[in-house]
């Protein structure tokens, strides 16, 4: 196995974002104290004296200049494609409040954050897999002073977790959409971020005070199934097929697949 080979087999990564310096950290000629080291995935601290004080090792590290799409692709679309091939994955955005998290994973203006790239690709690779029929159901949940409230009816307040028949955990009547499309998927993110709890910090002036999880489910099975062919002939076909399967020598995907993937953006970790 190589070494890319190795490095997707791993179940956790850790990358940090570093990002450039805002507006009133200019205007008050502040300077970063971050050294980076992105070949080597390392960030060290520069002292007053300029030594290095201290250094934290990831399994990547992004410069301020690295862009949100060059993050999206060396860092999540591998989880992204497992996704749709049928493995659960989790995209897990931590930091202080103002580092940059809502804006990696929302994006603004015309750059696209991370839960849109991940949209976009999910439906681009449906439509690129004319073998497999597919459904999609999304929700999105806000934890906030404890309490789970539904962003997409936000009614919906104080739901409660409970374990499916698999021992699966699931929140109890959280409203699920089915968007056909990632323009429709986009207006369901977008009317869940207007119901989220924000207000102001001395270090921002929306800062998100909730944790929101974005979760896309996802099945699929194969269309060369006799239940899912309309054609005669091909449904003779698929028959063949399964007969010649019984003789284990020309097996068939009959399996549906079911994935889940989990896109959390945690509250600022300091106090309002």
């Amino acid at each position: 196995m190589d070494t890319t080979d190795a490095e997707e087999q791993t179940a956790v990564k850790v990358v940090i974002r570093v990002r450039p310096l805002n507006q009133r950290e200019t205007e008050g000629n502040s300077d970063s104290v971050w050294n980076i080291d992105s070949s080597e995935g390392v960030i060290s601290q520069t002292g007053t004296d300029g030594s290095v004080a201290r250094s934290y090792a990831f399994d990547r590290v992004y410069a301020p200049m690295d862009s949100t799409k060059q993050i999206y692709t060396e860092s999540i679309l591998p989880v992204i494609k497992s996704f749709v091939a049928g493995f659960n994955g989790t995209i897990f955005a931590y930091g202080q409040t103002s580092s940059g998290k809502t804006y990696t994973m929302m994006g603004s203006g015309n750059d696209d954050g991370i839960i849109h790239r991940c949209i976009k690709h999910i439906f681009s690779a449906i439509r690129k897999t004319p073998d497999r029929e597919f459904s999609i159901k999304v929700s999105y949940l806000e934890i906030y002073n404890e309490g789970i409230k539904d962003l997409l009816d936000p009614t919906k307040l104080d739901l409660k977790i409970s374990m499916d028949a698999l021992y699966r955990p699931y929140v109890r009547n959280l409203t699920q959409q089915c968007p056909l499309g990632a323009d429709e998927a986009f207006k369901i993110l977008t009317q869940g971020m207007q119901h989220r709890n924000i207000g102001c910090t001395k270090m921002n002036e929306q800062s998100s005070r909730s944790h929101t999880l974005f979760q896309i489910a996802l099945e699929s099975r194969s269309t060369n199934q006799i239940g899912g062919v309309d054609d005669d002939a091909a449904a003779a076909a698929v028959a063949s097929d399964i007969a010649a399967a019984d003789d284990d020598t020309a097996p068939i995907d009959t399996s549906v697949r079911s994935s889940v993937l989990n896109i959390v953006d945690l509250a600022g970790s300091e106090r309002a």
